[in-house]
């Protein structure tokens, strides 16, 4: 028994490497998680409506591949701007009866004083910038949605008959996450908070 003991004691500090180097993980796990759920829990929420597509990823199932007038900006809005694949800030308003209407993009974040109280700032990353009047689209890393196996059809089947929208969370520095996505203003998906 005191050999044991002996031989444990003599390993003890590579226990507690494992124990520190776990420890580390758990934490780091529990930081991500964190941030995910004071993400949705304290971002300020706004509903854009959708044009999905039904693709399928051979390893998580089906998805949602998302697509909002946000996602392709006007050419003019952007012309006398450099961005070649950098950063955009896009600032969106409610229209009455609409949904949310582009207001303006910039490669720099808006001053607060500018942004309206109405207003929201999304930051994204252009991804194409075409020459001619094609719109330049940008990414906000919200454009995949996964669904329950086999739903993604029947959101694609109800795009030509019901309205689809997605409700994100938007914190202050324009960062966007997906709360749920809604067919005709109800809720069919939510992102859990864990």
């Amino acid at each position: 028994m005191t050999a044991l003991l002996r031989r444990f004691a003599a390993s003890s500090p590579v226990w507690k490497g494992i124990a520190i180097v776990a420890a580390g993980q758990v934490l780091a796990l529990a930081w991500i998680v964190a941030g995910h759920v004071h993400h949705l829990t304290t971002g300020r929420e706004i509903v854009l409506d959708v044009v999905p597509v039904d693709p399928r990823s051979l390893f998580r199932g089906d998805y949602v591949v998302l697509s909002t007038a946000a996602h392709a900006l006007p050419r003019a809005m952007l012309d006398r701007q450099p961005f070649d694949g950098g950063d955009v800030f896009v600032v969106l308003e409610p229209e009455a009866g609409k949904g949310w209407r582009t207001v303006s993009a910039s490669a720099k974040p808006p001053a607060t004083t500018s942004v309206r109280a109405n207003q929201v700032v999304l930051k994204g990353r252009v991804i194409e910038q075409p020459v001619g009047e094609r719109p330049v689209r940008v990414r906000y890393g919200i454009e995949t949605y996964f669904v329950p196996e086999g739903k993604g059809r029947q959101l694609e089947r109800a795009i030509g008959t019901k309205r689809v929208s997605v409700k994100l969370a938007v914190t202050s520095d324009g960062r966007a996450a997906i709360k749920s996505l809604l067919v005709d203003g109800e809720p069919v998906y939510s992102d859990s908070l864990l």
